[in-house]
């Protein structure tokens, strides 16, 4: 089962528990218990499917969210870098793409004037492309994540934008950043 993101939420507010619980009774007409919230919080409970959705309307945020479904905050990062590592090798000459993502991903790199790093860490002791690396599609590795968080720091330092993040699925996040 999922955890419930209560105790993020309610951080976010600058609530305490207590605090919650009497602004959902005050202000929102919700009774939930200061108890209630803690075992929430705690995953000693989940809320049934009513509560769930009258406590979302209550809080603002959708369903999903609150029942803590899609990324996560330990996931971004690694969803971020493989969504620029899979956009930047789209094809293996990257100059005859016609992928909108791939494309803005290398005149950046130009713009740093690190067109062609990438690759540079898939070339084997002649300077030509591993063969084997090409045909396991580019594999990840310390490194080259390394050199995606150094070169797009704005994605992966910012934590305003991280957060925006959050509960999104792949799919959506792919297609945000893809477009």
């Amino acid at each position: 089962m999922k955890n419930l993101r209560l105790k993020y939420i309610r951080s976010k507010m600058g609530f305490t528990q207590k605090e919650l619980a009497n602004y959902l009774q005050e202000a929102k007409h919700l009774k939930i218990s200061r108890g209630t919230i803690a075992k929430y919080e705690s995953g000693v409970n989940f809320p049934s499917k009513r509560t769930l959705k009258a406590l979302s309307k209550a809080l603002e945020v959708s369903e999903d969210f609150l029942a803590g479904n899609g990324l996560q905050t330990e996931d971004i990062e690694d969803t971020l870098l493989n969504l620029l590592q899979k956009n930047f090798f789209i094809s293996y000459s990257y100059s005859n793409s016609n992928n909108s993502t791939h494309n803005a991903i290398h005149h950046y790199l130009e713009y740093l004037e690190k067109e062609n790093e990438p690759y540079n860490f898939y070339k084997d002791s002649n300077g030509d492309l591993n063969t084997v690396l090409v045909n396991t599609k580019f594999p990840r590795y310390k490194e080259i994540d390394n050199f995606w968080k150094n070169n797009f720091k704005f994605l992966f330092e910012d934590r305003k934008f991280k957060e925006t993040l959050i509960g999104s699925n792949k799919t959506k996040l792919s297609n945000f950043l893809c477009k």
